[in-house]
């Protein structure tokens, strides 16, 4: 039985994992392995246990997008009863990463948006980014709701990066649309303007020198301040 003074080597146990994880090559059974494992520990319900797990994957989801099928469907669920700050905020950006193809990604984060009030600022900031990056995934879905997140996070003048985040996201989207895409997400779209699955993870790989990435343009209009 996991109780909170395990928290310490849950965490440790955790990122031994993780080491392994990525010295390991995409293709391998002992990788996803792991990655099977983490997703259990995350599904848990245990608190520390699951957010120690949430933050991993998320670490681990930088570096190997192609893993994406194995962590989305069990995040929405997650995020329902971990209420350690880091570890919501970790599975609001892996949100951010594959939800595109989770069906219910916008409608939870909606949720999340409503209750800013109740988010530590660790989360607010990363659901600034998820929604920002959501949005150039399923505009239809997500105008709206990116539209509250600015909302909220311009006017919450009690946290100055937060309140920064917010306009810069807010001016990029005015004034050059077609690059917060890149500036969001660091992704590449085909030439049938679907983003690539699995393209390099901007932390892992040098950027592109100019991006010219399509943006819809006519979902923009609804995300006003």
């Amino acid at each position: 039985m996991f109780t909170h003074a395990c928290a310490p080597f849950v965490h440790t146990c955790a990122a031994l994992l993780t080491h392994v994880r990525v010295q390991r090559s995409c293709a391998s059974p002992v990788a996803e392995t792991v990655v099977e494992k983490l997703v259990e520990l995350c599904s848990l319900d245990v608190g520390h246990v699951s957010a120690g797990a949430a933050c991993t994957l998320r670490d681990v989801l930088r570096k190997h997008v192609v893993l994406r099928a194995l962590v989305s469907p069990v995040l929405c669920g997650c995020l329902k009863f971990i209420e350690d700050g880091e570890g919501r905020a970790a599975i609001i950006w892996m949100l951010g990463e594959v939800g595109e193809v989770v069906t219910e990604a916008p409608y939870v984060l909606e949720k999340v948006v409503d209750a800013w009030e109740d988010q530590p600022a660790i989360v607010k900031l990363s659901l600034l980014t998820t929604c920002m990056r959501l949005f150039f995934k399923r505009p239809g879905e997500m105008q709206n709701i990116l539209g509250k997140a600015l909302t909220r996070g311009v006017g919450d003048v009690g946290d100055q990066d937060l309140h920064d985040r917010a306009l810069y996201y807010y001016r990029l989207l005015q004034v050059r649309p077609s690059e917060a895409s890149c500036v969001v997400c660091g992704r590449k779209l085909g030439s049938d303007g679907a983003w690539l699955t699995g393209s390099p993870n901007p932390l892992y790989s040098p950027p592109p020198r100019r991006a010219a990435l399509a943006t819809p343009r006519a979902s923009l209009a609804a995300c006003r301040l």
